[in-house]
């Protein structure tokens, strides 16, 4: 009992700080006598029942290092011997090869000193205790704790190159005078596993493959529960000392360095190894320097000049970021790591502001393909061999691939950046194999880690190395970024799509994130990426079509500005197709980014899952615009969209394919040039559909409508109820902010941002609907003028008359409208469709819609079916109208508001909603009012 109580007292005393601050010697005659003497003289005359076997290899460190003195003094220390036994073994092998004690450099044997003991005196239940929290103390959270190795022990000098990072211009400068150096400067800390850090962060201790299991090879005793430093067992615990306690380890505790010096000695992952070193400079480190040459003044050793640490280009190294390189220059986005896996302390950020001390409650992951797997994804027939294809200096070989992987660093360091940053997880506690399901990837989505990615060794265990900093499991398949396995790839990969690139990675101008849209690897894209040369070709500007001269604009990659992409302006001649003189340059590329933010959504197609690209001829794009495929899909087919297939402008070349994870990237010789023909163009393009244009232009008689009863008084949401009616219209907006001819010529007012159809009746259609009761804007406007000239007041019958017909061509014109653009294609939805006509309850009218082989079927309220016909020649089909709104006024716009797209497709006898008393179809106002109100009634 008095055991327990000078243990707690010890602790108490001094958790997180040094219990006593003296050095005094330990006071032997008048200590109790349950308790054990100084540490020093526990092991050298050891209680078998505290400890086991003897300590003189441990004992004759110390005293090497004249450290027998302060073991034997009070104070506050943690030891973590291993007896002679254990020495033993480790003489036999270990990974410095020395065989005898005698052979041990000074060096080492600090190592194997300091790395063994803790400034503080603690027991093994209290190694998970923190400082702060509501007590003062937080339990079950401590991870690791600061060694007793001083920065100053672990000073290298490296030779030459072939001791120093390969292809790296930070290290070039010391290839021929060699460098002094430390790996960190801050203290190598000390991995501890016990049971109340375990259980409280849900790190599984229980059955075969148990998180503990996995990452130490071996299995945990859960009726003794004991603990471990890194994978070596405390085989006796809390032996009480006068000035600390001792723990002994099963085997000799040899530190096994921070993750980037663990992954350097290890032959399995040298190549990975190597590419980490592509982000460590030396940087100078004045406390090191003074700190060792105080030491060395005070010890008769020789001065050194300048000390200088490995660190690595990072977002988070040493409690800041590290972005600035050894020559001040500030690296950009993409050219540096997540965290430096140097940093001996590393510790997540910690979003949580309490009082707990987060530093050692958790550290890092990485997930590291073994040599062979990156051999295996770069090589020939690997996914990657296309990186090596594009950047590698030599043929892609066994041999050369070292050089190869420099050469694509050099050429574009965010590609390696990008595959180490998917591989480095922020968190241990939460990437431990019983929450590998839960692991995200550089796309934010399910990273899809499981064991069978861990590469396991000889002994069928698997190859899991447990760093100062973090756990790194080897695998043995290289997890690539979804970046460079999307669709997105060859624009993030090949150094001739830059410009599509930066639009697509852009966070700042464009106002988009498509780069995270285009990650996500459930769905199924076909992307078409212009390469830089297509740009070149110059983009049809639509915001400038209604000027006085019309512009192209000429997008281009530029690394000496800030934005990289620059945008010329020049004149355009629309009806030749000759690019006139340049203009000048947009001074910010934010006034022409909706017109790259329209590229990249005209570029981007989401398929149905399983879905083919090329099995269609017509698709539809991201933000509903429409392109039609000439070919099959493959290498040498065409993407078209409404202005190469009417205004003359070329069609864009598929010259190359690209299969990735979520779909197809094709790469193209032309930007896909969108529709320039509004839908009323369209209509007033063709002559057969005047008679349709003309009933849609009649409701623009405002002066018609109001005598007819329909407002033009402004309600409270700044519209009135002739909106409703009006069909085109010019003016973008209501009251005080509409714009004012702010489209090419004039839009359908009644479409939102979305896509439609228009199954527009021809001349033929209309004349039968004429046939069938359609009223004619002429006959109301011949009675219009009889009472508006004869100035007398028309009877309530007469206008009650005319109301009524308005409503029926209203009704007749919103019902030939769909929700949805559909094409006649291979195949085509069938489904019901809501038209944008609605009935008394304001419910869409509905169209049922079959198809294939390049036909649409309607069938309309009575159960007549409506034909499309793509392949029947002299018939509108497929055609593609669009329908913008601009910044401004059309001779003045710089920008694209928003805009609307359409099938227009031609039909042969007009849609019907009712039947009249002989069961004829009809557009007879009165049948059509009567039909309406009955519905209503039966609803």
């Amino acid at each position: 009992m008095k055991k327990i109580f000078i243990s707690i007292s010890l602790v108490c005393a001094g958790l997180m700080t040094s219990c006593v601050d003296k050095d005094e010697p330990v006071d032997s005659e008048s200590k109790p006598e349950w308790l054990g003497g100084s540490i020093y003289e526990e092991l050298k005359n050891p209680n078998p029942g505290h400890l086991t076997g003897t300590f003189s290899t441990y004992l004759r460190l110390v005293d090497d290092l004249n450290y027998s003195s302060t073991l034997s003094r009070t104070g506050s220390k943690t030891v973590f011997p291993a007896n002679d036994e254990a020495f033993e073994r480790f003489f036999q092998n270990n990974k410095w090869g020395v065989g005898r004690y005698e052979d041990l450099s000074e060096a080492q044997k600090k190592i194997l000193l300091y790395s063994s003991m803790i400034d503080n005196a603690l027991l093994v239940s209290m190694l998970s205790n923190v400082s702060g929290g509501t007590d003062g103390i937080t339990g079950g959270l401590g991870l690791k704790h600061p060694t007793s190795v001083s920065v100053i022990d672990s000073i290298t000098h490296l030779y030459g190159p072939t001791e120093m990072p390969k292809n790296n211009s930070w290290w070039t400068k010391y290839y021929g005078s060699g460098i002094d150096i430390v790996s960190d400067n801050t203290r190598p800390m000390m991995v501890h596993f016990t049971r109340e850090q375990m259980v409280n962060n849900n790190i599984t201790t229980i059955g075969e493959n148990s998180d503990f299991s996995i990452l130490t090879g071996e299995a945990y005793d859960d009726t003794e529960k004991p603990a471990y430093i890194f994978n070596d067992r405390i085989i006796n615990r809390d032996v009480t000392c006068m000035n600390g306690y001792i723990q002994q380890l099963q085997d000799v505790l040899v530190p096994p360095g921070n993750m980037a010096q663990v992954l350097r000695d290890d032959e399995e992952t040298s190549i990975f190894s190597r590419m980490l070193d592509y982000f460590s400079a030396p940087y100078y480190d004045a406390t090191t320097t003074n700190l060792y040459n105080d030491w060395a003044i005070a010890n008769g050793r020789p001065l050194k000049d300048s000390i200088f640490q490995i660190r690595y280009l990072s977002s988070r190294s040493q409690n800041n970021t590290l972005i600035v390189d050894p020559d001040g220059i500030t690296l950009g986005q993409g050219r540096y790591l997540t965290y430096d896996p140097g940093w001996n302390q590393y510790y997540p950020a910690h979003a949580n502001q309490s009082t707990i001390d987060y530093s050692i409650t958790d550290m890092g992951a990485m997930f590291v393909p073994c040599d062979q797997a990156i051999k295996d994804y770069f090589l020939p027939g690997g996914n990657g061999a296309f990186l090596i294809d594009i950047y590698g200096t030599k043929d892609n070989t066994e041999d050369n691939l070292l050089e190869n992987l420099d050469s694509l660093h050099v050429k574009n360091p965010q590609v390696i950046s990008a595959f180490i940053r998917n591989l480095q997880k922020n968190s241990f506690v939460e990437t431990v194999p019983s929450k590998f399901t839960s692991i995200i990837n550089d796309a934010s989505e399910n990273m899809g880690m499981n064991l069978g990615y861990l590469k396991q060794k000889q002994d069928g265990k698997y190859d899991i190395k447990i760093a100062n900093n973090g756990v790194i499991y080897v695998l043995n398949q290289m997890l690539a970024p979804d970046e460079y396995q999307a669709v997105l790839a060859p624009a993030s990969s090949y150094p001739d799509m830059r410009i599509m690139n930066w639009a697509i990675q852009d966070r700042s101008y464009l106002g988009v994130d498509f780069k995270f849209y285009l990650l996500a690897m459930s769905a199924n894209y076909a992307f078409f990426i212009p390469d830089d040369e297509a740009f070149n070709c110059f983009y049809i500007d639509p915001a400038s079509l209604g000027h006085t001269r019309p512009e192209v604009l000429h997008f281009y990659y530029d690394a000496k500005h800030t934005p990289v992409i620059r945008c010329d302006r020049y004149y355009y001649n629309p009806a030749t197709g000759e690019v006139g003189e340049r203009i000048g340059e947009v001074q910010d590329i934010k006034q022409r980014s909706s017109q790259l933010v329209d590229i990249l959504n005209y570029h981007t197609v989401l398929l149905n899952s399983g879905e083919q690209f090329g099995n269609n001829k017509f698709y539809k794009t991201k933000h509903g615009g429409e392109i039609m495929l000439v070919g099959d899909g493959s290498k040498g087919s065409s993407i078209v969209s409404g202005a190469q297939i009417d205004n003359g402008v070329p069609a864009s070349l598929i010259e190359d394919v690209y299969n990735e994870k979520n779909g197809k990237a094709f790469r193209l010789d032309h930007i896909i040039q969108a529709p320039q023909n509004s839908v009323s163009k369209t209509l007033r393009n063709s002559d057969q559909f005047s008679e349709f244009y003309e009933v849609c232009s009649g409701f623009s008689a405002t002066d018609i409508l109001k005598w007819a009863g329909i407002s033009d008084e402004l309600n409270s949401f700044n519209t009135t109820e002739q909106d409703q009616y009006i069909i085109f219209t010019s003016t973008y907006g209501t009251g005080n902010n509409a714009v004012k001819a702010a489209c090419l010529d004039e839009n359908v007012k009644m479409f939102n941002t979305y896509n439609y159809t228009l199954y527009a009746p021809d001349n033929a259609a209309m004349e039968e609907a004429y046939a069938n009761g359609l009223p004619r804007w002429i006959d109301i406007q011949n009675l219009f003028e009889q009472y508006t000239k004869e100035g007398e007041e028309a009877p309530e019958s007469v206008r009650a008359d005319v109301l009524n017909r308005i409503k029926t061509l209203r009704e007749f014109v919103r019902y030939h409208f769909q929700s949805i653009s559909l094409y006649a294609d291979n195949t085509v939805e069938d489904g019901t469709y809501q038209s944008l006509a609605t009935n008394e309850l304001g419910l869409a009218r509905e169209l049922e819609v079959t198809g294939g082989n390049g036909k649409i079927n309607v069938t309309d309220a009575i159960g007549m079916t409506h034909t499309v016909d793509a392949n029947a020649t002299g018939r509108v089909a497929n055609a593609m109208a669009r329908d913008y709104w601009f910044n401004s006024s059309r001779t003045s716009a710089t920008s694209i508001t928003t805009s609307s797209f359409c099938a227009v497709h031609e039909i042969a006898t007009p849609f019907y909603l009712y039947k009249d008393a002989q069961g004829k179809p009809s557009w007879n106002p009165n049948v059509v009012m009567a039909g309406a109100k009955a519905q209503s009634k039966r609803k």
